[in-house]
């Protein structure tokens, strides 16, 4: 699996867990829903800049988006 896929799989998973739709994400982040979208799904190699401001959202460190998924069902 390449790391986008890999990064964007985390990223809709952490955003899953913690109840936040696509539509929050954006409007916090200040990225587009389209683009958060395509962040999600591998289609896009965020920079840096992007994926601080997502994982601020989330409420986890840049290092947290490269992380393992959170279980099915939560902890």
């Amino acid at each position: 699996m390449s790391i986008d896929l890999t990064v964007g799989a985390r990223i809709r998973a952490l955003r899953h867990d913690r109840g936040l739709s696509l539509e929050t994400v954006s409007a916090r982040s200040g990225l587009s829903i389209g683009f958060v979208s395509q962040v999600e799904r591998g289609l896009s190699s965020p920079s840096l800049k992007v994926l601080t401001a997502i994982g601020d959202v989330l409420g986890v460190g840049l290092a947290g988006l490269f992380g393992p998924a959170p279980a099915e069902g939560g902890e």
